[in-house]
């Protein structure tokens, strides 16, 4: 596994090698310079030894600028210089010298105050498409429908509705969106090592389950805190789902087909009403209102969150976490979204559809002088290749055949 991974960095290697230094080629037969080609500099300047060897692009240079998702990391990680993005350049043939990777509750601050002082590097990576698109209207990125067409790696990644819905309207795109990954959306994370301390050998099912594992929780330990939020959004939805009128959405379809408003909902008081009991029982966050991403994760980590949202490809993730928090014995598993036992409730209306396009996206800065290498890196990230890498790790240490 491992000589296939080294052949495909190879393989990948020459491929943007041999298409680069053909058109360098002809740019020297027509007299035009290439200032992003050293190996071209070099031969105009009568410095190759032999004109007949293989020439060999030497990584260009680039900036990036981006996010960790929220996703634990090592501490003494560098992000400029590790194996996994080391193998991602490597294929893209760039040199990546400065990686700007806020921590994740500082990311949408840091990319504000990034734009807004001009200094973009070349590579940005975010997960705010809507304020890409709104920047890159004003100068900031480089529009990339020229570059999604003519990329045979993007171009066939995509629909042509999914390329049409990242337009703006006037037609524009300048954030590439992620591709919907094979997530599972309609899961929440739980601390099965909690239910066994409490008695239980199956996951509840239902709300009423739930509320009564709550309970047990809170009698066992006082201090803890068995369902807590980030404000009232996807992480509050525990409830407003199970009664099919999660307040992320907005809208929801009635039985007749019909779509109406999630405050038209005839179930939505019936779920206030389950929220203000735990509220009153303390089975719920009284902060929940103030708190920011970092209160969420420290009070799941530390106040014994019994469950909350996740979505599955990040429960790997919370895993690593609680680990490096000296919490080894948490066994945080994903379960699916409770439903309420009422004909009422459309499962449409509680388990979410896999999306038309993800949410983070790749945007290329409109000064950078390094285009060709940024879409090369833009290319590499998409690739089959790169997804294997991020899926199985490397063969020998994160895996064994």
């Amino acid at each position: 596994m491992r000589k296939k991974i080294i052949a495909i960095v190879v393989l990948l290697l020459i491929i943007p090698v041999v298409f680069i230094g053909c058109k360098s080629e002809s740019k020297q037969e027509q007299g035009i310079a290439n200032n992003d080609s050293e190996v071209s500099k070099s031969a105009s300047n009568g410095s190759a030894s032999n004109s007949t060897s293989p020439s060999v692009q030497k990584p260009d240079k680039i900036r990036v600028f981006y996010g960790n998702g929220g996703i634990s990391v090592p501490e003494d990680i560098d992000y400029r210089n590790n194996p996994f993005i080391n193998e991602i350049a490597s294929i893209a043939n760039v040199e990546i010298t400065e990686a700007i990777v806020p921590p994740y509750a500082d990311t949408k601050t840091k990319f504000n105050l990034m734009v807004s002082s001009g200094d973009i590097p070349d590579f940005v990576h975010c997960w705010f498409p809507s304020d890409v698109q709104v920047n890159g209207k004003n100068g900031a990125f480089l529009e990339l429908t020229d570059i999604i067409k003519n990329s045979i790696a993007v171009s066939s990644k995509y629909s042509e509705m999914q390329i049409d819905l990242m337009r703006d309207e006037e037609g524009k795109i300048y954030a590439l969106r992620s591709i919907p990954s094979e997530d599972v959306n309609h899961t929440y994370g739980a601390r099965y090592d909690l239910l066994e301390e409490l008695g239980y050998t199956e996951i509840p099912d239902t709300v009423d389950e739930w509320i009564n594992a709550m309970r047990k929780l809170k009698i066992k330990y006082p201090d803890s805190i068995p369902f807590t939020s980030v404000g009232i959004d996807i992480y509050h939805d525990l409830i407003f789902n199970a009664y099919g009128c999660g307040s992320g959405y907005g809208w929801y379809t009635n039985k007749d087909g019909k779509f109406s408003h999630v405050f038209e909902n005839p179930l939505l008081k019936d779920a206030i009403n389950v929220y203000k009991l735990m509220l009153k029982e303390e089975l719920m966050d009284k902060e929940f209102v103030t708190n920011k991403r970092q209160d969420f994760e420290d009070k799941r980590l530390h106040k014994k969150v019994l469950i909350g949202w996740q979505n599955m490809g990040a429960v790997i993730g919370w895993i690593d976490r609680f680990n490096a928090n000296n919490i080894p014995d948490a066994m945080f598993v994903p379960v699916s979204v409770p439903i309420l036992n009422d004909s009422r409730v459309d499962p449409n209306n509680v388990y979410s559809p896999k999306g038309t396009l993800g949410g983070h996206c790749i945007s290329i800065s409109s000064k950078t002088t390094k285009k060709d290498a940024v879409i090369r890196l833009m290319e590499t990230f998409i690739s089959d290749e790169i997804k294997d890498l991020f899926v199985y790790g490397r063969s020998g240490i994160e895996y064994n055949i």
